[in-house]
Parts: C-alpha cells; sequence; structure tokens
C-alpha cells in the first residue's frame, strides 16, 4: 500500500471544516479555556513559522529566475536557460498550491512582512527582464524554446530514477533529524525544519506530475527504500498521534508525503477507525431518516430512526471526542465523508423546523431537531 500512495498521495487543499465545530448535534471535548489558548497560541505560532517557510523558499526561487533571465544574453543562451526557466516556474506552482497550509495567513498579514516586501522587490527585478527579453529586436533571441517557457508550454523535466532516490534519501534524513530534535526539545522543534520540509515539498508535488515509465520507476525507487522510509516515520507518527490538535507537527506531516501515508495508514489502522466507521454510519443512518420526511405521517416515522441513532452518535461520539475533535478531515477520508453528512443533515433538519407548521406538526420530531441546536 506504502509504495503505490507514497507519490501520488499528496493531499488536496482540506476544507477548513474542523469536525466538532460546525454541525450541531456534535459534543465538545472539554479542554479547559487555559488548555484551549494556550492549543491556539503554539497552532498560530506554527502557521506564521510555515508562512515564513514559504515566503524564504519563494524568494529564494524568484531570485533564482531572476539570475536566470538575466544570462539570457542571445540564442545560444536562451535555448540553454529554456528547460531551467521552465523548472523553476514549475517550483512556483508548487508553492502557490501550498499556501493553503497557512490556517491563519491574510493577505493584509503577508503583505506586511519584510520578507514579502523583498519578493516584491525581486518581482519588479523579473518582470523588468522579461521586459527586456520580449523587446523589439530582442523576442527572446529567437528562441523556441525560451518562448514556449514564457507561456508555460515546457514542462519541468522529468526526474530520473538517480534524482528520485536522492528525494527519499533526503526526505528520509529529513524525518531522522526532526525526530531526534522532537526527542529532545518536543513538537516545538519542528517549525525549525519547515523550509527545508517545504523544498523537499516542492520536488515531491512535481513528480506527482508524471505518469507512465516516471511514475513505475518511482513506486520502485520507494519499494526498494520502503523499510528505511518507514523507520523514520515511526517516531514523528507517534508524536502526531500523541496529540492530533498540535499544528506544528500537523504541518511537517502535510509537508512529506511519505509522513503523511505512515500517519495516513496508522489512523485508518488505529483505535479511531472504528469509531469513527460508527459514526458515518450513524450519519448515514439520520441522513436517510431526514430525506424520507415529506409529510406528517413520515415525519411521525422518522422519530424513532433518528432519536436511536442520535443517541448512539452521542455515545460514541462522547468517547472519542477529546481526539476526535482535533483531528483535521484530510488525515481521514472517513471525516471529510462524516463531516458532509452531518452538514447535509443540519441543513435539512432547519429547513423542517422552518416550516409552518415546524416538521409538518409532528411535535416529537421538532423536538428532537430542537434539541440538536441546544447541545
Amino acid at each position: 500500500m506504502m509504495r503505490k500512495k507514497l507519490i501520488w498521495g499528496i493531499p488536496a487543499a482540506a476544507a477548513l471544516l474542523l469536525v466538532g465545530g460546525a454541525v450541531c448535534w456534535f459534543w465538545h471535548a472539554a479542554d479547559t479555556p487555559e488548555v484551549a489558548q494556550a492549543t491556539a497560541q503554539e497552532n498560530r505560532a506554527a502557521h506564521d513559522a510555515l508562512r515564513e517557510a514559504l515566503l524564504t523558499v519563494t524568494r529564494d526561487n524568484a531570485a533564482k529566475s531572476v539570475a536566470l533571465l538575466r544570462g539570457v544574453q542571445d540564442t545560444f543562451t536562451a535555448d540553454a536557460t529554456a528547460a531551467k526557466y521552465a523548472q523553476q516556474w514549475g517550483e512556483v506552482r508548487a508553492l502557490s498550491a501550498m499556501w493553503y497550509l497557512c490556517r491563519t495567513a491574510d493577505d493584509a498579514a503577508v503583505r506586511s512582512l519584510p520578507l514579502a516586501a523583498e519578493i516584491e522587490r525581486i518581482g519588479q527585478e523579473l518582470k523588468a527582464e522579461r521586459v527586456r527579453l520580449h523587446a523589439d529586436g530582442v523576442d527572446v533571441y529567437g528562441s523556441v524554446a525560451m518562448k514556449k517557457a514564457f507561456s508555460g508550454g515546457v514542462r519541468p523535466e522529468a526526474p530520473d530514477v538517480e534524482s528520485m532516490e536522492a528525494l527519499l534519501r533526503e526526505t528520509t534524513a529529513v524525518m531522522l533529524k526532526m525526530a531526534a530534535a522532537a526527542q529532545e526539545q518536543g513538537a516545538a522543534a519542528l517549525p525549525a525544519f519547515y523550509a527545508e520540509c517545504v523544498r523537499l515539498r516542492v520536488r515531491w508535488s512535481i513528480l506527482q506530475e508524471y505518469g507512465g515509465v516516471v511514475r513505475t520507476a518511482a513506486e520502485q525507487v520507494c519499494r526498494d527504500a520502503e523499510n528505511e522510509v518507514r523507520k523514520a516515520c515511526i517516531p514523528l507518527t507517534e508524536l502526531f498521534l500523541k496529540d492530533t490538535g498540535d499544528a506544528r507537527v500537523a504541518i511537517a506531516v502535510r509537508l512529506l508525503p511519505p509522513l503523511k501515508l505512515a500517519v495516513d495508514e496508522a489512523l485508518a489502522s488505529g483505535e479511531l477507525a472504528a469509531p469513527v466507521k460508527e459514526l458515518v454510519q450513524l450519519a448515514g443512518e439520520m441522513n436517510a431518516a431526514l430525506k424520507s420526511v415529506a409529510d406528517k405521517q413520515s415525519a411521525e416515522a422518522a422519530v424513532v430512526p433518528i432519536a436511536r441513532a442520535n443517541k448512539r452518535y452521542a455515545e460514541v461520539y462522547r468517547a472519542c471526542s477529546s481526539t476526535l475533535i482535533r483531528l483535521e478531515p484530510d488525515f481521514m477520508p472517513e471525516l471529510s465523508e462524516l463531516a458532509d453528512l452531518l452538514a447535509e443533515n443540519d441543513r435539512m433538519a432547519l429547513q423542517l423546523m422552518a416550516l409552518t407548521p415546524s416538521c409538518f406538526g409532528c411535535e416529537e420530531l421538532a423536538e428532537l431537531l430542537e434539541s440538536w441546536h441546544k447541545v
């Protein structure tokens, strides 16, 4: 399983729906205000550190792009630069896709940072170089390859086996360094590695774009190194499972695909797997019952199955809420399914309560649905 998902299991941008916060009948974990405030501060600091790492790598990439373009002075250098320039912009696209991880970032806050101002300055230099190379009498010196690179028509070079092996080796080494630092300092040590993780994630993202022979070679590389990779993942996976709400660990997990896969597998086979599966089943039962309500008779018939499923849901959720409420949906596919079901259930419940008379005149169903909004 690991060798098939290792390359292609990079998560897409997850919905910002934290399980427990948006749906009316979820039971909330009983953290003290002090604990909740401390966790929120740590999580904000983690996202700030990630934002700085992304800006740092973006600045470095932009500076490399400027240096490449400044070196274009004739047809020969234009042809020689095209592939490298395409590679740089492939990395820029990969970096842009990572900004969803900065949960607390906003445009105004980002623009006010010194690094952002530096990136803006470099961006102006980059624009000036592009203008120079497109000017009359130059037009990138007649290089068809460079014109395609500017228009986005050139893909980054496909990685060879040696570069895949190097990527996996470097990723494993970083995970080992992170685990060693975390053993001494805990999760607080991880943000110092974010920039390094971002650079690795850029390379994983570019590798993800290729299929066919490249994919087959990548899977073989991962298969050959599977034992070493798994061993490197174990300490960080255990750190994640110890406190699923710690953004410092979660960010590191999301940045490194082998680590994300290890965490996904641990969650799928761990103690949360059975209760989450049951929660999805119970939410589905409530969903079906709510959809069946079309008049007073069907509303009365729906009361018993909804009440039974809701009662059991509360029992199951309460038993695992301290962990579940901190776990974001992209770490377990079932949680995304659960969130969608609960959101739809909530919408249907509100629609039924808004009828005149409420719930087609079925007082029992109206009282049951109203109780969800008082939890």
